[in-house]
């Protein structure tokens, strides 16, 4: 009845027994209902985490071991291709970024469940770069799609923001800096302020596309453009526009997409 929300059970316990609130029992108790969740059948367990991640805050002692077990039985779950925000915010928010090897908490957890998240990371890093991030907030939808036709070759990402974003304290913003703070650093010498870059990594290239319309994407080789994706440094505009040690710089005009494909398929991704 705990799992159904029905707290008055506990009534006695707190009341009668007098267990204190930071006692080891709670986190416990916690960890027995979640026990209990991971065993249901799918629709039983999606309807349960939700609000179990609600109160996994209230349980310090309990939340690493609990977000092992719910993020293993979510992948394992017929909706692990649909991102669940709460549970990717709260992983996150424990065991910071999958893509980084300092993060070492993910070491806990299975390939499957860490490469999950991974996905849902890339997946919401696209659609913020290219709904949030873009000049005047305008939505680019045509690079939005396209590129989530390769999230799952994404092997990393990276934001640079121009002052405009990288300082901004609309909630927006702050929210999104929050969730990516792994992947943040700030771009110097932008142009304009309100230029953001978004760096991907796709086996052995890097893939630069700028928020500001009228800027081509720049393709690179991985060792050529020497990039430390491990820190937050700032980056120079000029660096990540460099004609002379790219590949291509490719623009996004009239049906750029065939191009922008053959491109890539030329290099094997």
């Amino acid at each position: 009845s705990i799992l159904e929300g029905n707290e008055q059970v506990l009534i006695p316990l707190r009341e009668e027994l007098k267990i204190p609130n930071r006692s080891w029992f709670w986190s416990q108790l916690f960890l027995s209902q979640v026990k209990i969740a991971i065993d249901k059948n799918d629709d039983d367990f999606h309807r349960i985490l939700e609000r179990l991640l609600q109160q996994i805050d209230n349980f310090k002692y309990a939340s690493h071991d609990a977000l092992i077990m719910m993020l293993e039985r979510y992948q394992k779950s017929n909706m692990r291709n649909l991102p669940h925000i709460k549970l990717r915010e709260s992983v996150i928010s424990a065991w910071g970024s999958p893509h980084l090897e300092r993060n070492t908490l993910w070491g806990f957890t299975t390939h499957e469940a860490k490469l999950m998240v991974k996905n849902w990371l890339v997946t919401k890093a696209l659609e913020d770069f290219f709904n949030l991030l873009q000049a005047d907030r305008a939505a680019d939808e045509r690079r939005l799609n396209f590129w989530l036709r390769y999230q799952q070759s994404i092997d990393y990402f990276h934001f640079a923001l121009g002052p405009d974003v990288y300082s901004n304290k609309q909630v927006d913003y702050a929210t999104f800096r929050k969730r990516f703070n792994d992947h943040i650093c700030s771009l110097t010498s932008p142009g304009q302020r309100g230029n953001n870059a978004f760096i991907l990594l796709i086996g052995n290239y890097v893939v630069v596309e700028f928020g500001l319309t009228g800027n081509a994407c720049y393709i690179y080789e991985k060792n050529k453009i020497g990039l430390n994706f491990e820190n937050t440094y700032p980056l120079d505009l000029n660096r990540l526009k460099s004609k002379r040690i790219s590949i291509c710089h490719l623009s996004h005009s009239s049906n750029w997409e065939y191009n922008f494909q053959q491109m890539l398929a030329s290099l094997g991704i």
